[in-house]
């Protein structure tokens, strides 16, 4: 489970699974949600809702695994896996989506195209045309 996440590898915080949250829940690293929150979540990092756990609002960051249940939407900047156990009721907008056999997702998807303004270090190559005027006898 925790192997497939693409944050920095260290959970900032942690929700556990006796815990009940009503609230928004903001940071910069990676959040692990074993309990239930009622409320936003939003993280530049990775978040994973863990087999038990259950989110009811929306939910922003890097990257989303989902073992347990969202109802609310959910804008994964760069992938979003439903695991086998997960559920997820509510819009997506996400560049990479998995879901497991098993997962269910009830919504609308977006799936976010990059524009070469949002590739870094690319430039834009214009196409070189060759013209040339015809010729009047």
């Amino acid at each position: 489970m925790f192997q497939k996440q693409e944050g920095n590898g260290a959970m900032e915080t942690i929700v556990g699974a006796s815990v009940k949250l009503k609230g928004n829940l903001k940071s910069e690293g990676d959040i692990k949600i074993l309990g239930t929150l009622n409320g936003e979540v939003q993280t530049k990092g990775h978040v994973y809702i863990g087999k038990e756990a259950e989110v009811v609002g929306k939910v922003k960051a890097g990257s989303v695994n989902v073992a347990g249940f969202i109802n609310g939407s959910v804008d994964a900047k760069e992938r979003l896996e439903i695991e086998s156990t997960g559920k997820v009721f509510g819009d997506i907008k996400t560049t990479i989506l998995v879901v497991q056999e098993g997962g269910i997702f009830s919504g609308k998807s977006e799936m976010k195209v990059e524009t070469l303004e949002e590739k870094e270090g690319e430039e834009e190559i214009e196409p070189e045309l060759e013209t040339t005027e015809p010729e009047i006898e």
